[in-house]
């Protein structure tokens, strides 16, 4: 059974730029100062051109693949980042398409469900420093950003039933949420709002839902007042949807918003 985490839509994603007074600088840091774990065995290779979207997942056992991967994409997965927090880096960054598989030693512990996500981002990270020699720092910025609340009138949620896989499982236009916590939805709706968003419903259980808008519309700085009137639109924006399918709204707000800055990377030796 396929533990199936992300999946990014590269032709739809929004690119967003970071601006802002800079507040804090952290020194750079390697994966091995946060407690190394690694992959027993990875095999790393180039993609075929024109290879398809970005998948990254993994399978009962701890098999972790993804393929036609960035390496930029690959940092967002292991610092739970979104695209527009990360800047530095090589030219090849955003282009360079890889296809990896691994798989962690017997002795390594993966926790059951989502929760497994923080093994392997761990891992991950190991596997950026010893095959691109990944080095990175932190910087924190004050932002735009948008905050997750309670529309009027109240949630339009279901509370979770029991769900194998759970999380989120997103398609263009559409999520849909398995069990899915509210902090999982605002950290998934950075990219269609384009923004980061922070959770501030303060409600704390799981849900079952399903979202449908439209990508086209783009994002809408600060009103949704005439998100749904752009010519060619055909059903809602995220912010109308949100507040008609979810009763939850995005409110424009401002906060520190945490960086990665990619210092130093190489290509790898391929295997």
């Amino acid at each position: 059974m396929c533990m199936r985490l992300l999946r990014f839509v590269r032709a739809t994603a929004l690119k967003v730029s970071v601006a802002g007074v800079l507040f804090t600088t952290h020194p750079t840091v390697r994966a091995q100062e946060q407690g190394k774990v690694e992959f027993e065995v990875a095999s790393l290779k180039l993609a075929p051109p024109a290879g398809g979207d970005f998948r990254l997942f993994w399978m009962a056992g701890g098999r972790f693949i993804a393929t036609n991967s960035t390496l930029k994409e690959l940092v967002e997965f292991a610092y739970d980042a979104r695209g527009e927090q990360i800047s530095g880096g090589p030219r090849w960054l955003d282009s360079d398409e890889y296809n990896v598989e691994a798989k962690p030693g017997s002795t390594t512990r993966i926790p059951e469900g989502f929760a497994a996500s923080g093994a392997f981002r761990m891992m991950v990270k190991s596997l950026l420093e010893d095959r691109f020699k990944l080095v990175i720092h932190r910087e924190s910025r004050e932002e735009r950003i948008y905050e997750l609340r309670v529309a009027k009138g109240g949630p339009k949620l279901t509370a979770a039933t029991k769900a194998i896989p759970s999380g989120l499982f997103p398609k263009r236009g559409r999520v849909d949420g398995k069990a899915a916590s509210m902090s999982l939805l605002a950290k998934y709706l950075s990219g269609p709002s384009g923004r980061v968003v922070i959770n501030k419903t303060g409600l704390d259980g799981s849900y079952d839902f399903t979202l449908t808008w439209t990508p086209e519309l783009g994002t809408v700085p600060e009103t949704t007042a005439t998100a749904d009137s752009q010519p060619g639109a055909t059903g809602p924006s995220i912010f109308t949807a949100l507040q008609e399918q979810l009763g939850l709204r995005l409110e424009p707000a401002k906060g520190p918003v945490d960086l990665i800055i990619i210092d130093h990377a190489e290509r790898p030796d391929l295997n």
